[in-house]
């Protein structure tokens, strides 16, 4: 009896640590909106910005002249960043998406010339680009090719997934990794900031490091061929957006794990969920920075030609699902 009031006494102590040191964390990096002298914060920023005139334009009806104060902050603020910290890449990103807006302004017959004036200012500023592929602003897509791009059968691949605990110890191809990676970045976020980083782990010290930081997978830990801790920056949200940096980085852990058995990797997903004595044992194994959040370490691995997987059966969808 003693032991077990020991034990309840000690987890909620720890839990009022760690919501102790989360809300350091929160009032470290959410902060307000007119954070510009943070990188990422100015740049999440600039990105909600950008989006609200992109998702503006993909309207049924679009109002022709819609946002233009908004439209002439945007083009003062992107400078004022460019200016700052020389960002190119994703400076072009937003010019993208102010481009299209003046397209479709000037196809019907309108212009703000005096924010169009400041707008070509900062594209001679930034200058050209020289990937020319990088597709930007608004692209038109017809029904037919979004059903043609999207014919798989999801139920059967969704259900031929497993969490695996019986890898081979066969090496994989670091690469497809990567490509996974890379296909898992088109997953959906807030605003589109993308707020996640992967840090892929193959060194097998550190692989084995960080698994028995995890605790999750003693049993199997030896033929799991590289691990990838996905992440997400507080520095991305702000305010009332305290939940999100789980949210996104949820989605894009998702994202990668069926990119991934898309390609036959097998995989285990593992729980991040640790207090900040853990938090700085990862520190010294692999570098992320103060804004970033742990959201989960998964296991990577060749699948052998037989094994067992855990059925792990799911509640009846009527027991969660409800319709107004």
């Amino acid at each position: 009896m003693i032991k077990n009031i020991k034990h309840i006494i000690g987890a909620n102590l720890q839990t009022l640590k760690y919501l102790s040191y989360e809300r350091k964390l929160l009032l470290r990096h959410l902060g307000s909106f007119n954070t510009k002298d943070n990188k990422e914060k100015f740049k999440s920023y600039l990105m909600i910005q950008g989006h609200i005139i992109e998702k503006g334009l993909t309207f049924h009806e679009v109002k022709v002249g819609f946002g233009e104060e908004k439209v002439r902050e945007l083009v003062k603020d992107l400078r004022e960043y460019f200016l700052k910290y020389n960002d190119k890449e994703f400076c072009e990103m937003i010019l993208g998406i102010l481009s299209s807006y003046f397209e479709f302004n000037m196809k019907n017959n309108h212009l703000n010339q005096s924010i169009y004036d400041i707008f070509m200012e900062l594209v001679d500023l930034v200058g050209p680009s020289p990937d020319k592929s990088q597709i930007t602003g608004i692209l038109h897509v017809t029904k037919d090719q979004i059903l043609e791009r999207s014919k798989i059968d999801f139920e059967r691949f969704i259900n031929s997934r497993y969490s695996i605990r019986d890898f081979s110890n066969d090496p994989i191809d670091i690469n497809i990794v990567i490509h996974a990676l890379r296909i898992s970045w088109k997953t959906p976020s807030a605003c589109n900031r993308q707020p996640w980083r992967a840090h892929l782990i193959v060194d097998k010290a550190k692989v084995i490091q960080m698994l028995d930081l995890q605790t999750g997978a003693r049993q199997f830990k030896g033929n799991i061929a590289c691990v990838i801790l996905i992440t997400t920056s507080y520095n991305c949200f702000f305010g009332p957006e305290y939940h999100q940096p789980y949210v996104n980085g949820g989605l894009f852990a998702m994202s990668l794990i069926y990119a991934l058995h898309s390609m036959g990797l097998g995989t285990i997903p593992l729980n991040m969920g640790i207090d900040n004595f853990r938090l700085r044992q990862l520190k010294n194994i692999i570098e992320i920075n103060e804004d970033e959040v742990p959201i989960l370490l998964i296991g990577v691995g060749a699948l052998p030609n037989e094994l067992n997987v855990a059925c792990s059966n799911r509640f009846n969808p009527d027991n969660y699902i409800k319709i107004y």
